[in-house]
């Protein structure tokens, strides 16, 4: 009876989960997931693609699916922070599934034409165009805690709104922004990367401890690290940047145990 009690949930048939869309680092990711997961287990997995991480909580939240792939929306709807701090939000019951740490990075990315102007560093940062996407306040913390880095604000740079994260990578592409935080496997990163005039993201030193002070204080989830993968970094080459988990599955704790 004992040995009965404790016998391993059955494998469900179906996982769902609410995701990035096309293009996106963490789409290619959840498809290896997928793949991996049925070969194993013979559990398929399917991703809806939703543009926002708030639409990811709020699918988890009303049932429309089983878990959800996100980054710091996780932290701030455990904690009632940022959108998550409305009544109808509050603090929720979050249960990590799985993160990773992955040797690519995900860094302030300055456009190719921005970097022909002059802009090397977090301090050249200054007066220029930083996109962000609304519905996506990880995004701005990671821009802020770059511009923290150089000791410049919000005050300091022209904020241009995307109306997506698709729409912010195209901007990085076209110029209308001159920087912007996305992901150096991201197909537009990529892109860049093999055309003549390359790919560049802000660097962070890490022999600037004042510098990573401001940052901390902005962006508490990261760390230094170097990438030694993605577009910008290689194992010959490592970039000198931030990390962070990523990227995070996670769920309410009433899921179906089975799942």
């Amino acid at each position: 009876l004992a040995a009965s009690a404790q016998e391993t949930p059955p494998k469900p048939d179906l996982i769902t989960i609410a995701g990035y869309g096309p293009g996106s680092s963490t789409f290619i990711t959840v498809g290896g997931w997928t793949e991996g997961v049925q070969k194993r287990f013979g559990t398929k997995l399917r991703m809806n693609a939703m543009g926002s991480g708030k639409a990811r909580m709020a699918a988890i939240r009303g049932g429309a699916v089983d878990t959800a792939v996100n980054g710091y929306d996780v932290l701030f709807a455990q904690e009632g922070m940022y959108g998550y701090s409305a009544p109808e939000w509050g603090p929720q019951s979050m249960r990590l599934v799985y993160q990773c740490e992955v040797a690519h990075h995900t860094s302030l990315l300055i456009s190719q034409s921005a970097w022909e102007d002059g802009v090397k560093t977090a301090a050249d940062l200054k007066g220029r165009k930083i996109g962000v996407t609304p519905g996506i306040p990880d995004i701005e913390i990671q821009a802020e805690g770059t511009l923290a880095f150089a000791d410049l604000t919000w005050d300091d740079v022209e904020v241009i709104d995307s109306g997506s994260y698709g729409a912010l990578r195209q901007m990085l592409l076209d110029g209308s922004v001159d920087a912007a935080f996305i992901s150096s496997i991201s197909k537009e990163a990529l892109q860049m990367e093999a055309s003549p005039r390359g790919v560049h993201f802000v660097p962070l030193p890490h022999d600037d401890t004042e510098g990573w002070e401001r940052f901390l204080q902005k962006n508490p989830m990261r760390w230094p690290a170097l990438a030694t993968a993605g577009a910008g970094a290689s194992e010959d080459n490592p970039l000198e940047t931030s990390k962070e988990p990523w990227p995070l599955l996670a769920s309410y704790d009433e899921l179906d145990e089975a799942k």
